[in-house]
């Protein structure tokens, strides 16, 4: 078989887990059909899988990105992430079992790591976790929690997930893995807009668990949004010539960069403090009964695959 996901080309530990995780669940899949593409971990179910020739497997992969593809007669469509994703499939809610990431906490390499740590964790999205607006190693600091860049390697950061009493969770994967070690979570999210709704509501639809999120800089997302009108008048100057400025400013960079210090310094401390409010709302955890059924349900159709195509 070959594989297929998206590897992030800066590191996300969501994608990254597909390297080896197909190794532990399905042993021996690489030597199965290569014709035949394994559709893996992540949002991969859009039309730009048509560029795939031969039959295409889909083992818990969901949507969230643009169209998605029209199921065809090459299409095997063993499970996917969520009712939303089976719905815009055109497939029964029963297909959406849940993200196959979760079976992560069933794999032996990680026994034993659950409960070993003391505080909080933060994992941000990658995009937001390479962004330079945001410092988020001083914004959990100055909240008094620890931080794990989702970009770090995927064993090492389930490992700090697995172990964590409570992780705030930009990225889905992070909410993904903490669930399933049962490690209560909560979402949260910057300004960037990287925070998918869709994906993050086929994933908890299929816990059957609420969904709410905290905006970690909706204080200063509401003052940006006053800013222009309180500057209007200093922007209805006159403008000068090119090459000139009025007698009363500072050179534009000096201004620009004391700017940029001064916002950066505000957004972690309002990040500091939506942290610290995040950590007093309820936290999240499927129930376990629930978890369960889903888990038993992958297992059953990775053994499926195995005996279709493995001849296991």
């Amino acid at each position: 078989m070959q594989l297929f996901y998206w590897p992030s080309p800066h590191g996300n530990f969501g994608d990254d887990l597909n390297d080896w995780f197909w190794d532990d669940v399905l042993p021996g899949w690489r030597e199965w059909d290569d014709s035949v593409s394994l559709i893996g971990i992540g949002s991969l179910m859009t039309k730009n899988l048509k560029l795939l020739g031969g039959r295409k497997v889909v083992v818990g992969a969901g949507s969230g990105y643009g169209q998605p593809p029209e199921l065809g007669p090459d299409w095997d469509v063993r499970f996917v992430r969520g009712p939303r994703t089976a719905a815009a499939l055109g497939l029964p809610a029963s297909a959406g079992i849940t993200d196959t990431a979760a079976l992560c906490a069933r794999l032996p390499r990680f026994a034993g790591l659950a409960g070993s740590g003391r505080r909080p964790l933060l994992v941000p999205h990658w995009m937001s976790d390479l962004h330079p607006t945001y410092d988020w190693p001083r914004t959990a600091a100055a909240a008094g929690v620890d931080y794990v860049s989702p970009r770090g390697d995927a064993a090492a950061v389930i490992g700090a997930i697995a172990a964590a009493p409570l992780v705030l969770a930009e990225s889905l994967h992070a909410a993904v893995i903490a669930d399933a070690f049962r490690v209560p979570w909560r979402a949260v999210r910057s300004e960037l807009g990287s925070f998918n709704l869709f994906k993050w509501r086929d994933w908890t639809d299929s816990l059957e668990v609420p969904f709410e999120v905290t905006d970690l800089f909706a204080p200063l997302t509401r003052l940006r949004g006053l800013l222009p009108r309180s500057l209007q008048g200093r922007e209805e100057r006159a403008p000068l010539e090119p090459g000139t400025r009025r007698s009363d400013e500072r050179p534009a960079a000096p201004r620009r960069t004391l700017r940029r210090r001064l916002l950066a310094r505000v957004r972690v401390e309002i990040g500091a403090r939506m942290i610290a409010r995040a950590l007093r709302q309820p936290a999240f955890l499927s129930a376990e009964p629930v978890l369960n059924d889903r888990l038993d349900r992958i297992e059953a159709a990775l053994r499926g695959l195995a005996r279709d195509y493995g001849g296991a």
